[in-house]
């Protein structure tokens, strides 16, 4: 198992891949605390991972 809070790494080959081939590009609460397989854009075989997203709202005043 390999931990990651950047990108999902490949435990094969333990390159780096982008966070869009696992979460794409909308709706990323519904990922929250699921399983997701994904290809490695490296080595090309398949993995999966473990999705927990963790929100920080940081606000400031106008």
């Amino acid at each position: 198992m390999v931990k990651s809070k950047d990108e999902p790494i490949c435990p094969y080959c333990k390159s780096a891949n982008r966070k869009s081939s696992v979460l794409g590009t909308t709706g990323l609460i519904s990922y929250n605390g699921v399983t997701v397989g994904v290809e490695c854009s490296c080595c090309k075989k398949s993995f999966v991972t473990d999705v927990e997203l963790n929100i920080t709202y940081k606000t400031r005043k106008i």
